[in-house]
């Protein structure tokens, strides 16, 4: 069967759902109900990784075959990553001191060794780091980030022989209508130039109009529940049935393509109906 491997945060990686309810099992009841049987679908999502990370632990990893490379993007995705021992932190949008640590206790050179070496101190100085002040603009920091974001996508892509899907993913704090704007100010670098080198692009807030995301959510951040994941599955698989074709991959076959672009609706589909099959494979 086709082989899909899926690379993103928590968000793909499915907080707050049961091992049968998370993404790997339901792209994969997904795509079978759509006419391809035997899917293999790996997820390689992680909780707080961004794409650095997750860039990483691809290049890290055998490029094993696959098919289709689906590569999720969100508001955290452009920020870079410190490694401190084993550890490897996202300090977003804290500030952080001459180390590149946050340092909300004033202890100059002990803050990096207090952060490795103490999970006590490391919980309670990075709920206590401030944010910072000022800085880059978001949609110049997402501008700056497209071509490295674009790269290194593809670069993966073709290592595995793949077609190329990336999903960018809105907040479920509010109306998906409500960030349209907004998105189109920071992402839309990166969409534009995955979509100029023939990338599958699908846009979550445009694919989920129709739906109040009260109703698909788990928390107020991003994380879907039961219900939403159901979806978001079916909406990747939507994309992915054309693009996992035996036609599709074949050679000289046309490139990736949008889904819902504008304001197309995302398919409706009861959670309850959905068989629960198989652990996810993360």
């Amino acid at each position: 069967g086709p082989r899909v491997l899926v690379q993103g945060s928590s968000i793909l990686y499915g907080s707050s759902l049961e091992s049968h309810e998370a993404s790997g099992p339901r792209i994969r009841e997904a795509l079978e109900a759509r006419g391809l049987p035997d899917a293999c679908v790996q997820v390689h999502a992680e909780p707080g990784s961004t794409f650095f990370t997750q860039r990483a632990e691809l290049r890290s990893a055998e490029a094993a075959p696959v098919d289709l490379l689906i590569w999720e993007l969100w508001q955290n995705s452009p920020h870079p990553f410190t490694r401190i021992g084993e550890v490897a932190y996202n300090f977003g949008q804290m500030a952080v001191g001459p180390d590149g640590v946050p340092d909300p206790f004033d202890l100059g050179p002990l803050a990096r060794p207090m952060l490795d070496h103490s999970r006590l101190y490391g919980w309670v100085a990075l709920n206590r780091a401030p944010r910072k002040s000022g800085g880059e603009p978001t949609h110049v920091a997402w501008a700056r980030f497209a071509p490295t974001f674009v790269a290194g996508a593809r670069g993966e892509a073709e290592r595995r022989g793949a077609r190329l899907m990336v999903a960018s993913f809105p907040s479920l704090g509010k109306p998906f209508a409500a960030q349209l704007e907004s998105h189109a100010r920071t992402s839309s670098p990166v969409l534009d130039a995955l979509r100029a080198e023939g990338a599958t692009v699908i846009e979550m807030d445009r694919a989920l109009m129709g739906h109040d995301p009260v109703d698909i959510r788990a928390d107020t951040c991003c994380h879907y529940n039961a219900t939403g994941m159901v979806l978001v599955s079916d909406i990747l698989a939507d994309a992915a049935v054309s693009l996992l074709s035996p036609e599709a991959l074949a050679p000289n076959s046309a490139p990736g393509r949008d889904l819902y672009p504008t304001t197309g609706m995302a398919p409706s589909r009861d959670a309850a109906t959905a068989t629960q099959e198989g652990p996810h494979p993360r």
